[in-house]
């Protein structure tokens, strides 16, 4: 089991706190729809240097796939005295084989983030990983895993069958899916325990708290902000207002 197992890599901090929360100000900053007074008056509840663990996986695959694939297109029909363009779609059918390597496959293993964060946060420079020492946790807090291995070896196993996926597809011209059924054999399979360094920035706005997280590697933030409702609605009008606009113009003016 792997209750109580000792990290076997950890990536150090590289990225002080100041650059961190420049980071996230910069990050906060681009929120389109994040309200104009929290970005004025940013202040920060709590601000922290996490270990976060991680279980990152390696493979290689050999797969098979066959599937239908179809492109649209279209042709002109009569109907009494108009004529009208009609869409319709070629099916056309694949099949094959596809082995791809993989590395650096990361999935976190600790309930504070879930995956989704973990990926805004991606890449991490792993080839930088040091040989776990206590010595680094030093000023810094660590969360301890508690995700299975199995759990997060499927968590991986998904990202790579969508990989997988998306390169069987981009080998092809098509605009639909009709269906895709790929089988793929794992091995050479390896996994590392790591812990990542990540700075957790907690903030408050009318009563609620926000968190936004940066790399200590690379200083890429990610999280979720506050949205402005007027600036949605404004945003929505203005989208509703110029569709109208071309919907006159096309029914009214012979423009378009």
């Amino acid at each position: 089991r792997l209750k109580g197992m000792k990290p076997d890599s950890i990536l150090p901090f590289c990225i002080t706190r100041d650059a961190a929360f420049a980071s996230g100000k910069k990050w906060l900053k681009k929120k389109l729809f994040a309200p104009t007074k929290l970005k004025r008056n940013f202040k920060v509840e709590q601000f922290k240097g996490i270990y976060e663990p991680a279980f990152v996986f390696a493979a290689n695959t050999a797969s098979s796939y066959e599937g239908k694939l179809g492109e649209d297109y279209y042709v002109t029909v009569r109907r009494g005295k108009n004529t009208y363009r009609e869409l319709r779609t070629r099916w056309f059918f694949v099949s094959g084989g596809l082995n791809k390597s993989f590395d650096g496959v990361t999935i976190e293993a600790a309930s504070n983030i879930d995956q989704a964060q973990m990926n805004g946060l991606l890449p991490f420079d792993l080839a930088s990983a040091e040989e776990y020492k206590r010595e680094y946790l030093a000023g810094f807090a660590a969360e301890r895993y508690n995700e299975s291995l199995d759990t997060s070896y499927g968590a991986a196993k998904n990202v790579m069958d969508d990989d997988i996926r998306s390169s069987i597809l981009s080998q092809y011209r098509y605009d639909r899916v009709g269906y895709l059924n790929v089988s793929t054999n794992y091995f050479d399979i390896k996994f590392n325990y790591i812990l990542l360094p990540v700075w957790v920035c907690g903030y408050k706005f009318r009563d609620k708290l926000w968190s936004f997280l940066v790399n200590g590697r690379s200083g890429r933030a990610t999280g979720k902000a506050p949205l402005s409702v007027p600036k949605v609605l404004l945003t929505v009008i203005a989208v509703l207002g110029v569709v109208g606009v071309l919907i006159w113009l096309f029914f009214f003016s012979g423009l378009i």
